[in-house]
């Protein structure tokens, strides 16, 4: 009882967003992430002798797809996150109720 767990969902996500846009060497480094299975589409489509619209179409319908996929990723993990928030919520209302001199005392 007393034990708050939120702030290491929070902490995991700050860690998450600093490893992938800290520093200088983490943009460069990932400056083309994402950009490698596009280029094998477009290079794919293009070595089977297909016309320019075409290799075009499956450039633009690649970064489509990857962007509603990167979409659906964030929703996902937000939903997550709120969930996570609203049960510790939840826990700590249980707790403060049934036993309010504990948790006032852990404070």
């Amino acid at each position: 009882m007393g034990f708050v767990r939120s702030g290491h969902e929070a902490w995991c996500s700050v860690c998450s967003l600093r490893a992938t846009s800290g520093s200088a060497d983490h943009r460069r480094c990932h400056s083309y992430r994402g950009t490698g299975p596009i280029r094998g589409l477009i290079l794919g489509v293009a070595a089977a002798d297909a016309s320019k619209s075409n290799v075009l179409l499956a450039g633009v319908a690649g970064l489509v797809a990857g962007a509603m996929s990167m979409a659906a990723g964030e929703h996902v993990s937000v939903s997550s996150q709120s969930d996570t928030e609203m049960a510790d919520l939840a826990r700590e209302k249980c707790e403060l109720s049934e036993g309010p001199e504990f948790e006032k005392a852990a404070a």
